[in-house]
């Protein structure tokens, strides 16, 4: 999909303007999916490592604080 819309926005046209108008639309449109996808899954993975480490009690209480800490920043 995002191929097709680059080979679009490279191509020469005669109404420039409106085409340009259309090219910076989609790429934001584009960049922005791409973020919430991306931050969709990031949030999928941290659900599911909490939900572990619950269950499991894998760290100290601190290190789940250090942990957590740390988790926010990135």
């Amino acid at each position: 999909m995002f191929s097709q819309i680059h080979k679009h926005i490279n191509t020469p046209s005669t109404h420039i303007q409106t085409h340009t108008k259309v090219s910076i639309t989609s790429k934001k449109y584009l960049s922005k999916r791409k973020k919430t996808i991306y931050y969709k899954k990031r949030e999928k993975e941290r659900n599911k490592q909490a939900k572990y480490e619950k269950k499991y009690m894998y760290y100290t209480h601190t290190e789940r604080k250090t942990k957590a800490k740390k988790i926010t920043k990135i």
